[in-house]
């Protein structure tokens, strides 16, 4: 009779002790988890910094904030900055059709001058360059932070405008684009 009335006792300390490994368990998986996520994104940095420093690249953007305007979230395929030798591409557009690209936007292209790729003591990459075309010209400035697979670019128009764009820099290889028709 005893030992039927310790078994239940037994039995509460060994589930309390189950309940324990697994919230060990659960903070093991989350930091492996975490874990995994820098280790791509490193690789997604290198790969991203090695694509910039060799001309063949895409800046897709996720969201467009224009000056003085609100940030608005944007479909990455349709508004990317491309970059193919001395060629860049310039595409901003909803998606919705119309407009002069048939896509609710614009696309152009331009030549790409003053190319200038550089690393701070934080280990941020920031590759910055002119552009000329026919109907457009300015700056570009786009910084991928150390060990980051997002990036932040700059654009600032020879008329005054400027925008600003987040999102990702992806090799020209990996890159999912649905390109308009240019305006040049």
């Amino acid at each position: 009779m005893l030992s039927a009335l310790m078994l239940p006792i037994f039995s509460v300390n060994a589930s309390g002790k189950k309940d324990d490994k697994k919230s060990v368990g659960k903070k093991e998986l989350r930091e492996e988890r975490r874990k995994e996520q820098h280790r791509k994104d490193s690789v997604s940095y290198v790969m991203a910094v090695r694509a910039v420093k060799s001309d063949s690249w895409v800046f897709s953007a996720t969201s467009v904030t224009a000056t003085g305007g609100p940030n608005v979230v944007v479909q990455p395929n349709v508004n990317f900055i491309k970059v193919d030798g001395k060629e860049m591409t310039f595409q901003t557009s909803t998606g919705f059709g119309g407009g002069p690209n048939n896509l609710g936007g614009i696309t152009v292209r331009a030549n790409v001058r003053d190319k200038v790729v550089s690393s701070d003591k934080h280990g941020d990459t920031t590759c910055s360059f002119r552009f000329s075309g026919t109907a457009i010209n300015g700056k570009i400035s786009i910084t991928i932070p150390r060990n980051s697979s997002y990036a932040y670019a700059y654009i600032n128009f020879d008329n005054g405008r400027a925008l600003s764009m987040n999102g990702q820099v992806v090799p020209m290889a990996k890159a999912k684009m649905s390109v308009g028709s240019y305006v040049n």
